[in-house]
């Protein structure tokens, strides 16, 4: 970002915790590792609904930034999904 800070997810500038570190003086990034720990705290792999669904090798779980805002998964447009795929 134009301030150095270094955000996980460029679509939501505005939410603060998508913050995870900054580029300090010296052009060394400075990661804070609880918020970057904290976008991979939901395990697909552990999610009885993730786990039973074709796609979860692909999306892995669907919109970090929408888990971490609302607390739950979205999956993504089945669409999307196969598109990837070709």
């Amino acid at each position: 970002m134009p301030d150095l800070s270094i955000s996980k997810c460029v679509l939501d500038n505005n939410f603060e915790q998508s913050s995870i570190g900054f580029m300090n003086e010296n052009g060394d990034v400075q990661y804070d590792y609880f918020k970057l720990n904290e976008w991979y705290r939901h395990n697909p792999f552990e999610d009885e609904k993730c786990r039973k669904c074709l796609y979860l090798p692909i999306c892995y779980g669907g919109c970090r930034l929408y888990y971490r805002k609302h607390n739950s998964i979205q999956c993504p447009p089945k669409e999307m999904l196969l598109e990837a795929l070709s």
